[in-house]
């Protein structure tokens, strides 16, 4: 909800694209509700790695395995934004005589995992 509202854009922040396009007051105040809610349904692959053996016909080197391991090789989903898989490190509050908000789920300017590649080469001699 942070690049949502004309009140960021008034203030002189990044917003969406489709921010100056709306009626909206820069006086409303971008608190969690349903207005920003997505459905995040994800599909990710999280980790893949192979590994293969080589024989080794030599008397340096009794045996050689070389290895490639992936991490967030990829994600399918219609979140629109960075990653779907969120969660932020801030509470939220409603006001004094209100409790705080979860906020397991917010997708408050979190960044995307990263992307790895490793390659592993292990030989005994």
């Amino acid at each position: 909800n942070a690049f949502f509202s004309a009140g960021s854009l008034a203030n002189g922040r990044n917003t969406t694209t489709d921010v100056p396009k709306t009626t909206e007051d820069k006086l409303n105040a971008p608190d969690v509700s349903t207005r920003f809610l997505y459905n995040a349904s994800f599909l990710r692959l999280q980790n893949a790695s192979l590994g293969y053996t080589v024989n080794m016909k030599s008397s340096v080197i009794n045996s050689l395995r070389i290895t490639l391991t992936g991490q967030n090789l990829f994600v399918i989903t219609k979140y629109p934004f960075q990653d779907p898989e969120v969660s932020i490190n801030k509470q939220q509050t409603l006001g004094r005589d209100l409790p705080n908000i979860a906020n397991a789920g917010i997708d408050y300017t979190t960044y995307p995992k990263a992307r790895t590649f490793t390659l592993g080469v292990n030989a005994t001699f």
